[in-house]
C-alpha cells in the first residue's frame, strides 16, 4: 500500500478528508492549528500525502531530540527554537 493510501485512511478514521482541487500555486504556507494535542501536525502530513503536495515543515526543536529524530525519515523537518528566533527566518 502506498503513503497516499494510508494518509486517506488515516484522515477518513480521524473525520478528515480533502475536499476540491489541490491549489495551483507554487508555494503557500498552511499552518496547523490549535495545538491542543500534537495531532495537528500529523494531520496536516497526512493530508498533504493524501493530496500528493511535496511539503517542508517546520517543527519545535525539542521534537527532534532523543527518539524522535530519527523517527522524522526522510522528512527532514527544519527546526525552530525561540533561543534563536532569527535564524529560519534567514533562510
Amino acid at each position: 500500500m502506498n503513503v497516499q493510501k494510508i494518509a486517506r485512511r488515516l484522515l477518513r478514521a480521524t473525520g478528515w478528508d480533502f475536499e476540491g482541487p489541490v491549489p495551483a500555486v507554487p508555494k503557500c504556507v498552511a499552518i496547523a492549528v490549535p495545538h491542543t494535542s500534537n495531532w495537528d501536525g500529523v494531520l496536516m502530513l497526512a493530508l498533504a500525502a493524501s493530496a500528493g503536495i511535496d511539503m517542508a515543515f517546520m517543527i519545535k526543536d525539542d521534537w527532534l531530540r532523543g527518539p524522535m529524530g530519527p523517527l522524522s525519515g526522510g522528512s527532514a523537518p527544519s527546526a525552530s527554537t525561540a533561543r534563536a528566533p532569527t535564524t529560519w527566518c534567514r533562510r
